[in-house]
């Protein structure tokens, strides 16, 4: 009597699936992922029911990331002077992505993450890098949405490979490159 209730229970126990309200779950059946009409079968959060012993889930974070962007060399991006002044400013920068198609964030890559950095690196850099620093350090706020509004398509589109979008962006000023303290380079920079 005790051995049954105690299969019962296990069964019940492998048949019934918990996927948390911060993640999402991929059906898998034999370590396979499952498809229905063509696409993976994915779980939102709640309670399920599987086959208990022939399919399995593997529940994947779902929440969104901020990932600050490092280049290989510094984990800032240098942006020159725009006035005849030597030198420039290092501009720190994050993004914030959401994985949308758990499928695709899980199993295209390996370091879905750092593919996901490149991308946004890639699109990035040169807009911030020919940024004047003094709209930066003044509007950054302003400027990172503007940033946002400016490159979003074409990085979601990269970024879709993945299965992840473009949330928002954030650049702020980090140092002043030619050795001065940022408070200095922000008095030198200041309008007269």
């Amino acid at each position: 009597m005790i051995i049954t209730v105690l299969v019962v229970g296990y069964v019940g126990y492998k048949t019934v699936i918990f996927v948390p309200q911060d993640k999402k779950a991929v059906k898998l059946r034999f370590g396979k992922v499952v498809y229905k009409h063509g696409r993976p079968l994915i779980f939102e959060p709640g309670v399920h029911i599987i086959v208990p012993f022939t399919h399995s889930v593997e529940q994947v974070d779902s929440r969104e990331r901020v990932i600050r962007l490092k280049t290989d060399t510094h984990s800032t991006f240098f942006v020159p002077y725009k006035c005849d002044k030597p030198g420039g400013m290092r501009v720190a920068a994050s993004v914030t992505v959401i994985p949308v198609d758990i499928h695709a964030w899980r199993y295209r890559s390996e370091d879905v993450e750092n593919r996901v950095t490149d991308i946004c690196i890639t699109e990035l850099q040169g807009p911030i890098t020919s940024a004047d620093p003094f709209v930066i350090l003044y509007n950054s706020t302003s400027f990172s949405t503007e940033l946002y509004s400016q490159s979003c398509l074409q990085i979601n589109e990269k970024l879709s490979l993945y299965g992840a979008s473009l949330v928002a962006t954030n650049v702020g000023m980090s140092d002043v490159s030619d050795g001065q303290p940022l408070a200095d380079a922000v008095e030198r920079l200041r309008p007269r």
